[in-house]
């Protein structure tokens, strides 16, 4: 049998965002930017100004969805 971890043996955990609030402090951010809605187990993420706006965009990879 081969050594291998499938995503669903664990557990999902959520997404979390921190905001830097620059005073040496993070804010938790998670509901305002988007991502407090689980889709799935998460396994990477992107984070670039995908659309060229100017701002940064979060794309985050989940097993069997995205």
């Amino acid at each position: 049998e081969p050594d291998y971890c499938h995503p669903s043996a664990y557990a999902a955990a959520p997404d979390s965002y921190w905001r830097n609030r620059g005073d040496g402090t993070f804010e938790d951010a998670t509901a305002e930017a988007g991502l407090d809605r689980a889709y799935g187990h998460g396994l990477g993420v992107v984070i670039a100004d995908l659309d060229r706006n100017g701002r940064p965009d979060v794309f985050v990879a989940n097993d069997g969805d995205a």
